[in-house]
């Protein structure tokens, strides 16, 4: 009877002191989470070592670790998350697969995007099925990690991981969804970077056709399309057909009453290039442009 009052009493005190760690961490008191937590501790050693709450006690002492920049810290308590996961619920299960998002999201900050990727794609197996619903999930996830390597410099990496993404969008949306046409312009910026040009103006090209035909006249999605294609034309010398995606964009602007596009500058930029100074302080004063293509 006293075992039992005492497990009792050890339960409410881990439940009162995981809530009070949990608000902590939301307020950003990581050193009164980290004593709740201790107390949380305390009182989950006369617990069940299988009782899914430790595993919660883990995972917060892990979220407090990486929350204050120590990764090194929180990787082994994550891992310990999954490993009780998997034990209690099954590999397959949306508690281990919760888990292993949270390591894929640890490994993604340390820069290490294959692991993280790995377990993404694990985390979110069921998107990879048709009907499941969660593809999206993973092109995005993928394309963060694009995102990260195209920041630290890491072009082929980058792509790789863009195409994964591409792929994925594909497979959950079809070829014609704006989202590919959002994946192939992060593509087209990667292949321009590592001056494939070719490759470059085909994804570009397919995007702006995906958004003509899914979007109105005016969006943004659209005219950021118009203008990256457009200035990548210009770094080619090829100012006529820059010029010609730059007059389109502000026509599409105009006529779906957007807010000043994103081509007005670099158009006016493109002007002063020509030697059509006249011409770009209209338009930089918010005149259309009256030049010719």
């Amino acid at each position: 009877m006293a075992l039992s009052l005492a497990g009792c009493a050890a339960d409410r005190v881990l439940r009162r002191q995981l809530t009070a760690a949990d608000r902590a961490i939301h307020h950003a008191r990581f050193a009164e989470a980290e004593r709740a937590l201790e107390a949380a501790e305390l009182a989950g050693l006369k617990l069940w070592d299988g009782d899914p709450r430790r595993a919660e006690l883990w995972r917060l002492k892990g979220d407090v670790a990486l929350l204050q920049n120590q990764p090194a810290k929180a990787l082994p308590l994550y891992e310990k998350v999954h490993a009780a996961a998997v034990k209690a619920y099954g590999p397959a299960s949306p508690e281990a697969a919760a888990a292993r998002l949270d390591l894929a999201e640890l490994r993604a900050a340390k820069g290490e995007t294959r692991a993280a990727e790995a377990l993404f794609r694990s985390a979110l197996s069921d998107s990879e099925k048709p009907g499941a619903g969660r593809g999206g999930d993973l092109a995005t996830r993928l394309s963060d990690l694009a995102m990260a390597s195209q920041a630290e410099g890491k072009l082929a990496e980058a792509e790789r991981l863009y195409r994964r993404s591409l792929e994925a969008t594909e497979r959950q949306f079809g070829p014609s969804h704006p989202l590919v046409a959002a994946r192939l312009n992060d593509l087209g910026l990667v292949l321009q970077s590592q001056r494939r040009d070719a490759h470059a103006e085909k994804a570009y090209r397919r995007a702006l056709a995906i958004r003509e035909k899914a979007l109105p006249a005016g969006h943004p999605d659209l005219d950021a399309t118009l203008n990256d294609l457009a200035l990548f034309l210009e770094s080619r010398g090829l100012y006529a057909d820059a010029e010609k995606l730059y007059r389109r964009a502000l026509e599409l602007a105009e006529q779906g009453k957007a807010p000043r596009s994103a081509a007005r500058p670099n158009y006016a930029s493109l002007l002063r290039r020509l030697g059509r100074e006249a011409e770009a302080a209209a338009l930089e004063s918010g005149s259309p442009s009256k030049g010719k293509p």
